[in-house]
């Protein structure tokens, strides 16, 4: 089925209308309450979307993808497991960071995460620290799905409050109490929030109808429908993308695999000026309100954010492999005991996945050994010419340079 917006610019007049009377009227229609309308417009319409085989076959091949997402990742080993979602969840910061515009390297995220990972945020706090706590938690299936204005609110502090400049402070009791405009790069506005906090809280609360009820309507569909809602919404002053974000990679992670939930983002930053003019098509007057377009090309960037995930887990797979071929056929490693090997090959599987260095309590914790076990076989592979140690207070061990270099 065509797009009405690409419908009206490829028909006349009269075939048009006759088009969106036909969808009107519609049977397979599903329609909303919520109501959208075109910036300077006044003609209103409620959203709604008519199924189409392609939807089924994106749903299809999303659940294909998972499953062979969770396949993958479950011929790792435990410390690759660990390591690739230290790496994914990095990944996912990054891009929702990028798309914001708030400034961000790879390396400081990584380092939050790992604090996170490791539990020691009260001892350290670092930038992203709260971003890095909230995702660890949903990776760990550890977060209630909101059901009110207030639980939006409380992830909105724990994902954006912090990068928000103090004029764009929230000053309403939930969300904002002043209009906000939606603006391109150019500085062109393309739209305008939802106006009043009152109407911005029953806006949500409708968001929330739909992601938690609609039981007959695919859990990735009402996901779709809600990044609409909430863009549209607009409810907050800067951080919307964030948190609309976060919130959709929660709903996913209760009907899909982890790897799945936590890939929306770099897909979207790498097709952003795609998915900022599907915003646009949708809020048109010509689209009266049709969700067709922005549901399709939503699921197309869930399945291409599961691609990317495929197609790394494929490579570290690789690397894993001959990262073990070589420990295998490694001389020194013949009359030791197997420790050292699994040892050397938890390195190899850390620094492959993330680049990171591996303190004496760590190994413990991997080998299932008292500290004193793996730091004596840590020192004993140092002298062995393939391990180095850098730092004191923690140690940190790493693979000799270039030993798994391929």
């Amino acid at each position: 089925m065509e797009y009405l917006y690409k419908y009206y610019y490829s028909n006349e007049q009269k075939e048009y209308n006759e088009e969106l009377n036909r969808r009107k009227i519609s049977p397979a229609k599903v329609e909303f309450e919520f109501q959208i309308k075109q910036y300077k417009r006044k003609d209103k319409y409620k959203i709604y979307f008519i199924p189409t085989l392609k939807m089924i076959k994106m749903i299809e091949a999303i659940a294909r993808r998972d499953r062979m997402l969770d396949k993958y990742f479950d011929t790792l080993p435990k410390s690759a497991q660990d390591a690739f979602e230290r790496e994914i969840i990095t990944n996912e910061l990054f891009s929702t960071n990028d798309l914001e515009g708030v400034k961000s390297t790879k390396r400081e995220i990584a380092e939050s995460v790992k604090l996170a990972k490791e539990k020691k945020n009260n001892k350290k706090q670092t930038r992203f620290m709260s971003m890095a706590n909230s995702y660890l938690s949903l990776y760990l299936d550890e977060i209630k799905l909101p059901s009110s204005p207030d639980d939006i609110r409380k992830i909105y502090d724990k994902i954006s409050s912090s990068e928000v400049d103090e004029e764009d402070r929230i000053d309403g009791k939930l969300f904002r109490l002043d209009g906000v405009d939606v603006k391109t790069s150019t500085g062109k506005i393309i739209h305008q929030g939802i106006n009043g906090h009152e109407n911005i809280v029953l806006a949500i609360d409708e968001m929330l109808d739909i992601l938690n009820g609609f039981e007959e309507i695919p859990s990735v569909i009402k996901v779709a429908i809600a990044h609409y809602m909430f863009g549209y919404i607009h409810p907050f002053y800067d951080g919307n993308g964030r948190t609309s974000r976060f919130i959709n990679s929660l709903y996913l992670s209760k009907s899909h695999s982890r790897l799945t939930s936590i890939s929306l983002s770099r897909a979207i930053n790498n097709n952003s000026k795609k998915y900022y003019e599907i915003f646009e098509h949708t809020n048109s007057s010509i689209n009266a309100g049709e969700l067709n377009e922005f549901i399709e090309t939503f699921l197309e960037y869930i399945y291409k954010g599961q691609e990317e995930v495929k197609n790394e887990l494929v490579v570290k797979l690789k690397l894993i492999d001959s990262a073990y071929n070589k420990l295998s056929s490694e001389s020194s490693l013949k009359n030791k005991d197997g420790k050292y090997f699994d040892a050397l090959f938890i390195i190899a599987q850390i620094q492959l996945f993330t680049n990171e260095d591996l303190t004496v309590q760590a190994m413990a914790n991997y080998l299932d050994v008292a500290e004193i076990t793996a730091r004596k076989v840590l020192n004993e592979l140092v002298e062995m010419n393939l391990l180095e140690v850098e730092g004191n207070r923690p140690k940190l061990y790493k693979s000799v340079d270039g030993y798994f270099d391929f």
